[in-house]
């Protein structure tokens, strides 16, 4: 099944795209692609291209993220 997600940061970035069996996809500003996983234990992680750009959990459709620069992305997963 795929999920939309969408992730807002505190500074307001808005990212969005999809999750499909522990695999995310999600594009933000000026067509930035980003690549990620869930694992059985809801432990998230993004990469903007080779290197890590988030981390964070997924509980209940809640997402909760931190970049490596330490701002804080929250998001939804939804079913389709």
């Amino acid at each position: 099944m795929i999920n939309n997600v969408e992730l807002r940061s505190h500074d307001n970035t808005h990212l969005f795209g999809s999750c499909e069996a522990g695999r995310i996809k999600l594009w933000g500003p000026n067509d930035v692609h980003y690549y990620g996983s869930v694992d059985d234990a809801g432990r998230v992680k993004l990469w903007d291209g080779t290197a890590e750009f988030a981390t964070g959990t997924l509980d209940q459709g809640k997402l909760e993220l931190r970049d490596r620069s330490g701002l804080k992305y929250e998001g939804r997963v939804k079913d389709d």
